[in-house]
């Protein structure tokens, strides 16, 4: 047993190298977590019924541009809301596949819809993303941000009338650590 007091760790004489080992046969593997999976998925809802929903997924080797090898471009249909976040190169995007963020990452969001009336963003899963990391969604309309860990429910109204309200740029995602 490995933590008994009598613990022993023995190498042999073949075991021993008069080189010194170095580049990447420093190391013996990756670190467990290196391969895992981390996303985000967001839903926009009018009801119980009318909703659409969104994957950020984070991998190692992405890129932020619009990757067919590995994002799902987002297909508009004829449902009452539509959500989907857009790529740096501005494609809208159903799964969209990020670098994990070093300190901040902005994950611009394209939500409408079809109809005046109150919607919600609901946080429906955060998978892998550390504690360190704030998600904040931001709504430009109105200033405002909110912690969707913390709060994993926004509501807000959208009026036609008001083009502002209803502007495809509204909102964002915002990963960054907290200092």
């Amino acid at each position: 047993v490995a933590s008994a007091a009598t613990s022993q760790l023995i190498f042999n004489e073949s075991a021993k190298v008069n080189t010194q080992v170095t580049g990447a046969n420093l190391l013996m593997g990756k670190p467990a977590d290196y391969n895992a999976v981390r996303y985000i998925h967001l839903q926009l809802a009018k009801d119980s019924v009318n909703t659409d929903d969104i994957i950020v997924r984070f991998a190692n080797n992405a890129v932020t541009t619009y990757d067919p090898a590995v994002d799902g471009k987002y297909q508009p249909g004829f449902g009452v809301v539509s959500l989907a976040s857009l790529s740096s190169d501005n494609v809208p995007l159903a799964i969209n596949v990020q670098p994990f963020p070093k300190t901040k990452a902005t994950i611009p969001l394209s939500a409408t819809a079809s109809a005046d009336g109150s919607y919600q963003f609901q946080m429906k899963g955060i998978v892998g993303v550390p504690q360190l990391f704030n998600i904040w969604l931001v709504d430009n309309y109105t200033k405002d941000s909110v912690d969707m860990r913390e709060n994993p429910i926004y509501t807000f109204v959208i009026s036609h009338a008001d083009t502002n309200s209803s502007s495809a740029t509204r909102f964002k995602l915002v990963l960054a650590q907290n200092p």
